[in-house]
């Protein structure tokens, strides 16, 4: 059985999106809260340049902000459908 719901869809898509730029994808979660309206990559400090080039690639309105707590990914990228 597939499953395409919108949240389904936009995971694959944004996987497809990241494998072809040569991201490798660690997991795979829920935000802790549902009221982002863009695109948003957080950044560790030394991943800052990397993640504003990710943003600007992704396009549309996608921001870039620095993580502000301890996270064991350099990148976090949230997805808005």
């Amino acid at each position: 059985m597939t499953c395409t719901s919108p949240r389904h869809q936009l995971i694959s898509l944004m996987n497809r999106w990241q494998l072809s730029m040569g991201y490798k994808i660690e997991d795979i979660g829920l935000a802790s809260r549902m009221d982002f309206k863009v695109n948003t990559i957080y950044f560790a400090p030394e991943y800052q340049n990397e993640a504003e080039n990710l943003a600007a690639r992704l396009g549309g309105e996608t921001i870039s902000k620095p993580m502000t707590w301890p996270s064991v990914f350099h990148i976090i990228l949230v997805a808005v459908p």
